[in-house]
């Protein structure tokens, strides 16, 4: 095993890398963008659950929701309680900014621990500064929390083997005792199920894990004795079928969403090639790619890691879930979330060792000008060029044709400083600040929500109005949009199956608003007289003015028969990935 570093972050290190993750994660906390449909449904399932103090099922619109465990809920619940502002969008966002921030420094320690304390605090510069990495760390969804319980859970596995070191005979035996550190990383690697859904998030654990421990074998075979403990794996099966066990007991129909999801991807769902996550993973680093990809090849002895070593776990997280999730067809490039962290700390080698090139160049090619003229005046030329496909002001073209070329003097003169501090806090302040302007663009200028945005406004002036009118949202075609109706109209929405619970007994005589389609008008004759009283200039993913959203007042038909509006629905049915139910007059 490698000799370690002994000057690891202290107190300080971790706070300034908290407060870069505050500054950074935490804008969108003040600079508020509309949630999108995924952000919503979660949103959606934290609000229900603390309004019913059902805490083991999620729902939304009142139906059992299963597609995600409750961990997340209650973490993002827990946020909401704290500020108590539970109508507001950025409360939902804060747990996901502490959570990206524990990983983050998660992160540093583990690089510290291996490689000293300037890569360490570099690795968690670089760590929150990734485009995927920031992203989750501000959204309000499942993935940043299953996040985290992988990577504490690995960060206990490097405690382990790199600080504790080899397994002493005590720790080797079924029944013997072990330090708490494996108690803990049983416990963690079982709720990864509470997390996003069965199995998946184990897989990035036990990928890397089980890779390095192979991969030593010859080295080291009784390594593997330390995690085959009795205590341990009761521990992670409890953690790991609680919500599971919970969930089946009340709903079973949990297992068709279960084979629903595995199957799916493995069949088909999402149909990408097993080239995905290789196209996929440079963009998902930028802007460290290139100085993860030095890292990676630095990190190699002799064309592989030597055996023990930090690099060869580093290859283990950084490609073995890439591998093994690029045989299934069901891709996405949010789960390579789960392993940035090693490409993090790969890059932050990288990085040091091209800033080690920097400083032993000739001096003209350290001046800022240059800086000015390879990188400013390119970009200044290309954003004059593109100018028709940028929206916003005019006088966006000529404020950009001046910032660019700043800011790759200010790049250039960074990188070209021989002190690391403020080099790296100079890089670092030129990304925040890239981020800030880039979030509050895209807010102003590229909100793909915005007529809908204003449609719900519009609602619910006129729902205020007509105080004693019922507002109902009617089940979208796509099972997702619903809920972002359902979040930014309030408590006062309601939803409905679908269009036939129009016949709910549950609902009054006389009239009644509902949001749903314009093109639903026609079918909305089946139950009474409804004119459009309001609508979206544009809705979101519209194929036609049909799709767009509208709000009718609806006067029910005297004669309308009506039906119980107490059935079950299933998970799936839930999810839209099953018909029904319908309630129909026998």
């Amino acid at each position: 095993m490698s000799t370690l570093p002994r000057d690891g972050l202290r107190p300080a290190d971790l706070a300034l890398l908290g407060l870069l993750c505050l500054v950074l994660f935490g804008f969108t906390l003040v600079e508020n963008q509309v949630l999108t449909t995924h952000e919503a449904v979660h949103c959606q399932n934290v609000r229900e659950m603390w309004a019913s103090r059902d805490w083991v099922i999620p729902t939304y619109g009142g139906r059992p929701w299963l597609e995600r465990p409750p961990l997340p809920h209650w973490a993002t619940g827990a946020f909401v309680a704290l500020v108590g502002h539970p109508e507001q969008a950025w409360a939902y966002r804060g747990a996901s900014v502490l959570a990206g921030a524990l990983i983050v420094l998660l992160t540093a320690w583990m690089a510290s621990l291996w490689y000293g304390r300037g890569i360490g605090l570099l690795a968690g510069v670089i760590l929150a500064t990734m485009r995927e990495f920031t992203h989750y760390a501000e959204a309000p969804e499942c993935d940043i929390f299953l996040c985290v319980l992988v990577t504490a859970a690995l960060a206990l596995f490097v405690r382990l083997e790199f600080l504790r070191g080899p397994a002493g005979p005590g720790e080797r035996h079924f029944l013997g005792r072990r330090p708490w550190e494996v108690l803990a990383f049983f416990i963690l690697l079982g709720l990864t199920n509470s997390a996003k859904g069965l199995f998946f998030g184990m897989f990035f654990v036990v990928l890397p894990l089980g890779g390095y421990l192979v991969w030593n074998w010859n080295a080291d075979r009784r390594a593997c004795l330390r995690y085959v403990w009795l205590w341990g794996w009761l521990a992670f099966v409890a953690a790991a079928l609680a919500w599971p066990l919970a969930a089946y007991l009340r709903h079973p129909g949990i297992v068709d969403l279960w084979m629903s999801d595995y199957a799916g991807r493995l069949k088909g769902y999402l149909e990408e090639p097993a080239w995905y996550y290789l196209v996929q993973l440079p963009w998902i680093l930028m802007p460290w790619t290139v100085s993860a990809a030095v890292g990676l090849w630095l990190s190699r002895s002799g064309g592989l890691p030597p055996r023990n070593s930090p690099a060869r776990f580093l290859w283990c997280w950084a490609i073995l879930p890439i591998a093994f999730f690029s045989l299934s067809k069901g891709k996405h490039h949010h789960y390579l979330l789960h392993g940035m962290a090693p490409w993090a700390i790969l890059a932050a080698l990288g990085t040091a060792r091209l800033w080690q090139c920097v400083l032993a160049a000739p001096r003209w090619l350290r001046h800022p000008a240059l800086g000015l003229v390879v990188l400013g005046l390119p970009g200044a030329l290309a954003t004059v060029l593109f100018r028709s496909r940028l929206p916003g002001p005019t006088w966006l073209v000529p404020a950009l044709s001046v910032a660019v070329p700043a800011g790759a003097a200010a790049f250039w003169w960074a990188c070209t400083r021989s002190n690391p501090r403020l080099a790296v806090t100079t890089l670092a302040i030129l990304l925040v600040a890239c981020h800030w302007l880039t979030y509050d663009f895209e807010k102003r200028y590229m909100d793909r929500y915005r007529d809908d945005s204003a449609f719900v406004k519009g609602v619910r002036r006129l729902a205020t109005e007509s105080p004693d009118c019922p507002l109902l949202v009617v089940g979208d075609t796509h099972p997702l949009n619903g809920s972002w109706l359902l979040f930014y109209l309030g408590d006062r929405a309601r939803l409905l199956h679908n269009l036939s619970f129009l016949r709910g007994d549950n609902l009054p005589q006389g009239e009644v608003f509902l949001v749903a389609r314009a093109g639903d008008a026609p079918a909305l004759e089946e139950f009474g007289t409804a004119r459009v009283v309001l609508q979206s200039r544009s809705t979101r993913g519209e194929s036609s003015p049909a799709d767009r959203y509208a709000l009718f007042r609806l006067r029910f038909r005297h004669d309308l028969a009506r039906c119980t509006s107490d059935v079950y629905i299933s998970p799936m049915q839930a999810t839209g990935r099953a018909p029904g139910p319908f309630l129909h007059v026998h």
